[in-house]
């Protein structure tokens, strides 16, 4: 378990009928913000997805602040942020519909 990065990735592989995401070895070093940049469909998503389990992976290991996220995902994410791109909640949604959503995937989550 290597602690000096935020987040090591070997050897993912996520593949769909038209698209495969590739990715032998990535490193994010702790202090470090990371920006991905790349034209549509390039796979930016698909590594944001695949890191936070929210689609899953064929192959790879992945740890973040030196935890493997399927041993440790409550507990990983108690520690980080994540933003979609787009708003994935209905158009009536408010702060506290929100916050009931989103609180219950945290251990501490304060509205």
């Amino acid at each position: 378990m290597n602690t000096e990065y935020a987040c090591t990735i070997h050897d993912l592989r996520v593949i769909y009928d038209h698209f495969r995401l590739m990715i032998h070895d990535f490193n994010i070093p702790k202090g470090y913000v990371m920006g991905l940049v790349g034209k549509n469909g390039a796979g930016k998503s698909t590594l944001i997805r695949s890191i936070l389990e929210i689609i899953p992976r064929n192959t790879g290991d992945i740890n973040i602040l030196g935890l493997n996220f399927k041993d440790n995902a409550m507990e990983i994410k108690n520690r980080i942020g994540y933003v979609n791109d787009t708003f994935v909640f209905p158009p009536d949604a408010n702060a506290r519909k929100i916050g009931k959503q989103i609180g219950q995937f945290y251990d501490h989550f304060d509205e």
